[in-house]
């Protein structure tokens, strides 16, 4: 889950993580803004809790929050979509994703949302 709040200047994030399996490594989160034509404008790559609390420590069911800001100070006004997705930081690759009926999600990038971005 997540909760989301866009101002002139800043995404604020949070992100509401649970373990459901043991993690096998401490992955990294990314969060990609993407423009109306699909062109990623900017993103955020960092380790949950900043890496105050990695994945390989999680406890089966526990809940972790994970808030992050994003600066926006040089978005234009329009569009954009919000995707979300966690990598391994030696191999790169990315953690599958999988919608509920148990599909795998495309690049294994989840878009959470599409928000309007009015400018500074």
């Amino acid at each position: 889950a997540y909760s989301a709040e866009i101002t002139a200047t800043e995404l604020s994030i949070t992100l509401f993580w649970e373990l459901v399996q043991p993690a096998t490594s401490d992955g990294v989160v990314f969060i990609h803004i993407f423009d109306n034509n699909g062109t990623f404008i900017l993103g955020q790559d960092l380790p949950p809790s900043s890496g105050r609390y990695p994945m390989s420590r999680w406890q089966l069911g526990e809940g972790i929050l994970d808030a992050r800001r994003i600066q926006l100070d040089n978005l234009i006004k329009g569009d954009y979509d919000i995707f979300i997705g966690v990598y391994d930081p030696t191999s790169g690759l990315r953690f599958p994703i999988f919608d509920a009926n148990g599909n795998p999600i495309p690049n294994s990038s989840l878009n959470l949302f599409r928000a309007r971005f009015n400018g500074a």
